[in-house]
C-alpha cells in the first residue's frame, strides 16, 4: 500500500523545525498543534533528505555543521592536566584523557590552548661523567684549533662498527584473530638476541674519498697485532697514495678513537715508524660520539641504507655493506665534515656537556 504523500508546505515545516535542531518527538508536537499528523518515520525519511542535500551541496555551498557538546576544561582539569606535563616523564595524551575523564581532543586543546605547551621528543644522548665533561671541556678548544679554516681537509676519520642482521627477516610481528574464532596455537616470531648475526666493519672518509672497507674477521679481537696487520698496513698501502698523492701525504693526520688496540704503544710505534701522523690519545676528544664524524653522522647513515636492503645471509648483508659504501656520496662526507670544527667550539662554549640542543 502507498504511503500518502505530505505537502510542500508540511515539508517545509518540518524542514524549518529540523534547522532548529528540534528533536522528532518536539517536532510532532508543534506539528499536532497545527493539527497535523505526521510519523517519526516521516520526520527521519526527510531529515536523511536534508543531510543528503547538503553533502551534495544542493542546499548550500557551506560544509555541514555538527554540533556536538565538548567536554567543560574546568579549572581542576587544567591544573591536573598541568601537573601532568610538568612532570619529568609526563603520562601520554590518552592516559592523562582518562584519568581526567575528558577526550583525547579535550586534552589536546587544553595543552595548546591553556598551558600554551608543545609535545616534543626527547633526544637520545650519551651519558657524561664528570670527569668525562672535564676532560671535554680542556681539549675542545684545543681540537677546534686544529681543525678550524679548512684544516679538517687533512684528516682522516676513522671508526669501527657492528651492522646486524635483521633476525625478523620482514617477518612481522603482528598478526589478527576472529573474535569467533580460538587459536589452536599462538603465532611466534624467533629471535636470536643472545648471539645476533653481525659483522664489524672498518672505515674512514676524508675531505678527498672514502677508505676501503675491512671486515673483522668473526671471532677476533682487535688486538695491536692485528689492528697493524689487517688493517693500518693496508691503509697505508693502498689508501693513502690515493687520498693524498705525492707531498699531500706530508699534511695528513689520521684521527681514531681511544679503543685499546689504537691507542697500544706498538701501534702508535708503528705508526711513528712510517711517518704517519696521529692525534695524541691525551688530545682528541674523550667518550665523545657527537665530535666524531664517524659516530655522529656517516655510520648512522651507512646503518639506514642498508637496512633497507632485504637480506637474510651474512654475505648477503656484506654485499649490501659494500654496495652502500660505494654508493656513499662525496658531498655527504664534505657536509659532515665542514661540521666537525663547529661541534668541538659548541662543545667548549657549553663547558663540555651535551650540544645536541645547540644543533638546532
Amino acid at each position: 500500500m502507498p504511503r500518502n504523500k505530505i505537502s510542500d508546505n508540511i515539508e517545509g515545516i518540518i524542514k524549518y523545525l529540523l534547522t532548529k535542531k528540534y528533536s522528532y518527538s518536539v517536532i510532532q508536537e508543534e506539528l499536532s498543534e497545527m493539527n497535523l499528523n505526521v510519523s517519526r518515520s516521516t520526520i527521519s525519511r526527510i531529515a536523511n533528505q536534508v543531510g543528503k542535500q547538503r553533502q551534495a551541496g544542493l542546499l548550500n555551498s557551506q560544509k555541514p555543521k555538527y554540533y556536538r557538546r565538548r567536554h567543560v576544561a574546568t579549572p581542576a582539569v587544567v591544573r591536573r592536566i598541568t601537573s601532568y606535563i610538568n612532570k619529568e616523564n609526563p603520562r601520554t595524551i590518552s592516559l592523562m584523557a582518562a584519568r581526567c575523564h575528558i577526550g583525547v581532543g579535550t586534552t589536546f586543546r587544553i595543552i595548546r590552548d591553556v598551558t600554551h605547551a608543545k609535545c616534543r621528543k626527547k633526544r637520545p644522548v650519551h651519558r657524561l661523567y664528570p670527569a668525562v665533561i672535564e676532560k671535554r671541556r680542556s681539549r675542545a678548544w684545543r681540537m677546534y684549533r686544529r681543525l678550524c679554516n679548512g684544516r679538517y681537509k687533512n684528516y682522516v676519520t676513522t671508526d669501527e662498527a657492528w651492522f646486524y642482521l635483521d633476525s625478523s627477516q620482514g617477518v612481522r610481528d603482528i598478526y589478527y584473530v576472529r573474535s569467533n574464532e580460538i587459536p589452536e596455537e599462538v603465532k611466534k616470531i624467533e629471535r636470536n638476541d643472545l648471539h645476533p648475526v653481525a659483522v664489524l666493519v672498518w672505515a674512514g672518509v676524508s675531505a678527498h674519498g672514502k677508505t676501503q672497507l675491512h671486515f673483522i674477521e668473526h671471532g677476533s679481537t682487535i688486538t695491536s697485532k692485528y689492528y697493524i696487520e689487517h688493517i693500518i698496513e693496508p691503509f697505508i698501502k693502498y689508501d693513502i697514495p690515493r687520498l693524498f698523492p705525492g707531498d699531500a701525504r706530508k699534511r695528513m693526520i689520521l684521527h681514531q678513537d681511544s679503543a685499546p688496540g689504537h691507542v697500544a704503544k706498538d701501534t702508535l710505534s708503528y705508526m711513528k715508524e712510517h711517518n704517519i701522523q696521529v692525534i695524541a690519545p691525551h688530545e682528541w676528544l674523550f667518550k665523545s660520539p657527537d665530535a666524531t664524524p664517524m659516530d655522529y653522522s656517516i655510520l648512522g647513515t651507512m646503518k639506514e641504507r642498508v637496512r633497507k636492503h632485504k637480506v637474510s645471509t651474512l654475505n648477503g648483508l656484506k654485499n649490501a655493506i659494500k654496495q652502500e659504501w660505494e654508493n656513499l656520496e662525496q658531498a655527504v662526507i664534505d657536509n659532515v665534515l665542514e661540521n666537525w670544527p663547529k661541534r668541538c667550539r659548541l662543545i667548549y662554549y657549553a663547558h663540555g656537556s651535551h650540544i645536541e640542543h645547540l644543533l638546532q
